[in-house]
């Protein structure tokens, strides 16, 4: 990662880090907003199903825990979503676990 994008990430996680402070919820660089609830042992579970049955582990436990502006997701969705978006999400989630 060059310096100027370890920067431009810093900058993301702060305001991220202040947003979720605020209201329980983040902002996207895509401007959707997520907000995740606290991982519990049956979203484990249910995102180790997921990945016996071919999914991406880490794809199924954000579609667990995290709503996008307002509404639930399938861990499917996330293929569609900007790489950026993904990524911050996968930080937020990796947090928490």
């Amino acid at each position: 990662m060059t310096e100027k994008t370890e920067q431009a990430t810093d900058q993301v996680i702060e305001q991220v880090t202040k947003q979720t402070a605020d209201n329980g919820g983040f902002l996207l660089p895509s401007g959707k907003r997520a907000k995740q609830i606290e991982p519990m042992g049956k979203h484990i579970k249910l995102a180790r199903r997921a990945q016996a049955g071919g999914a991406d582990y880490l794809f199924a436990m954000i579609a667990q825990i995290t709503k996008i502006d307002g509404k639930g997701i399938v861990a499917e969705e996330l293929d569609e979503f900007t790489a950026v978006d993904v990524n911050l999400l996968i930080e937020m989630t990796l947090g928490k676990l």
